[in-house]
């Protein structure tokens, strides 16, 4: 199509035009009620907020920070609260997200404005929901959930729109299939209903995990042995680094 004309949820459009198809894909987020209908029970607040923004790394280094943060991504963990660094741009510019968990609502107050880092240039702040209880089921008739859509989860595993990928290659790979046809699609949709859902929320689960385990450090919580047992356990390591703050105040390598 190539209007941008808005649809309804029967397939037709606002001007008198309506489109009949064999397969809807559904990848419009966590807002919908397409498939799940009009119970929104299963759409919640994960009680985590996300503060993000973009820091030039040469005014970082020329501020004083020794920690080479444009060598790979960094994670510092904390009591109810984690930050993730991710270098980008050829390690010139860092991608910085500061989590906040434990909240009942999405919060804001000019203490929490006032204590972002001073470089930091028009912060902008998510209030992370995800699909909790997540979904049994991606798919309704010949409609089937794709991405955020079936499955809207923590960032904490980094693997959301991953999951999304593997939701288009299963599709793919099923709808291309040399016995697939317009008469037994639904068998099609069956296969992906059979596999997507119990991987998707597995990862789901994982990323909650992790995010917890984050969260964790502190006073009667995890100590760093602890954490990174929890971490490699769980093989939600990956390569990056974790931060610990020691008494001195200054991070410490694990």
């Amino acid at each position: 199509m190539a209007s941008n004309k808005e649809f309804t949820v029967d397939g037709s459009c606002f001007d008198p035009r309506t489109f009949e198809a064999d397969l809807v894909i559904d990848a419009d987020g966590i807002k919908r009620k397409t498939v799940v209908g009009d119970d929104n029970t299963c759409l919640g607040f994960s009680n985590t907020v996300a503060y993000r923004a973009i820091v030039p790394i040469d005014v970082l280094k020329a501020e004083g920070v020794k920690v080479p943060v444009g060598t790979r991504p960094h994670c510092w963990a904390g009591l109810g609260k984690h930050l993730i660094t991710v270098p980008m741009k050829n390690d010139t510019l860092l991608n910085v997200a500061a989590h906040s968990s434990g909240l009942d609502g999405p919060k804001s107050s000019p203490e929490i404005r006032e204590g972002l880092l001073k470089h930091i240039q028009a912060p902008s702040v998510w209030s992370i929901y995800t699909l909790h209880p997540p979904l049994k089921s991606f798919v309704a008739g010949k409609v089937v959930l794709v991405g955020d859509a079936a499955h809207a989860m923590t960032p904490h595993l980094g693997a959301g729109a991953g999951q999304g990928f593997e939701d288009i290659y299963t599709l793919y790979r099923l709808l291309t299939h040399p016995s697939t046809a317009k008469f037994n699609v639904e068998r099609a949709l069956a296969i992906y209903d059979e596999v997507r859902p119990s991987r998707a929320n597995m990862v789901f689960e994982q990323s909650i995990k992790t995010g917890n385990v984050y969260d964790g450090f502190g006073e009667s919580k995890y100590s760093v042995k602890d954490m990174v047992a929890q971490l490699l356990g769980g093989g939600t390591l990956c390569g990056s680094r974790l931060r610990f703050p020691t008494q001195s105040g200054r991070g410490k390598m694990n």
